[in-house]
């Protein structure tokens, strides 16, 4: 499992049928829920199946997620 510290820094893209809809770096996320919530918030005019890809440049991992919004 990664782990994900407040002062890690994200480097996070969502794609939505291919499209970048979100595409921003970012840090203060204390878990993964937290993460989702702020790509939600930046995508809300986007509805359907979201691929996240999150890369934590701090502890090194890059993981990807769906989310159905």
């Amino acid at each position: 499992m990664q782990t994900l510290s407040f002062q890690d820094t994200l480097m996070i893209r969502a794609t939505a049928m291919g499209r970048v809809v979100a595409d921003f770096n970012a840090t203060g996320f204390s878990n993964l829920t937290d993460v989702m919530h702020e790509v939600c918030r930046r995508v809300s005019d986007a509805r359907g199946m979201i691929e996240l890809s999150l890369r934590n440049s701090t502890r090194g991992w890059t993981t990807r997620r769906a989310l159905y919004i």
